[in-house]
């Protein structure tokens, strides 16, 4: 009785590990998001994570994770993978670090998913598109309040050239549709 319930176990574990994403063989379909984000003026100072949403059209997997690399005094934030639809930047994950030794703490800086159209963007051909360049700013709150934070466009930080470069450097894309689109978006 302990070996069925311990296979049924390994076979219910294994098969919730492949739930909620998306394979994809074909990026001929897909597309490139990318942006960036200055968060010199933000609690922490190495980022962990960040996503976008998908919100039309209706989708079983709405949220993708988006790489991201240092680059001044912000974070490029990509996606090589994205189908069409409307899209909005829907969280940043920063923690603190001292070096290797990093804290415990996480700062997730919700954008919402309605009321603005910061950090969205609409895909209608498969492409390269941008979600935008934003700065992020701490707010000061009460003591037992929680934290705020104000995000705005930018025109300051790496040009477009420079982000879609680092996009090509990071790449586990070589030779697929992504990569001829950058490559010809920058004329190389």
């Amino acid at each position: 009785m302990k070996r069925i319930l311990g296979a049924l176990f390994v076979v219910l574990f294994v098969a919730s590990c492949g739930a909620g994403y998306e394979k994809i063989d074909d990026y001929q379909e897909r597309s490139l998001i990318y942006g960036w984000v200055d968060t010199k003026s933000i609690k922490g100072n190495k980022m962990v994570g960040a996503s976008v949403r998908q919100s039309r059209p209706a989708t079983k997997f709405p949220n993708f994770n988006l790489g991201y690399k240092k680059i001044q005094n912000g974070y490029l934030i990509y996606n090589t993978a994205v189908p069409r639809g409307a899209f909005k930047l829907e969280q940043i994950n920063m923690i603190s670090c001292l070096g290797i030794l990093c804290g415990n703490t996480t700062n997730s800086y919700q954008f919402g998913r309605q009321g603005n159209d910061l950090g969205t963007v609409i895909i209608n051909q498969p492409g390269i598109h941008k979600i935008g360049k934003y700065v992020l700013r701490d707010e000061k709150t009460g003591w037992f309040q929680p934290g705020e934070f104000t995000a705005a466009r930018t025109n300051a930080g790496p040009s477009d050239r420079q982000l879609l470069e680092a996009i090509l450097e990071e790449g586990p894309f070589k030779n697929t549709y992504i990569e001829q689109r950058i490559r010809r978006k920058l004329g190389k």
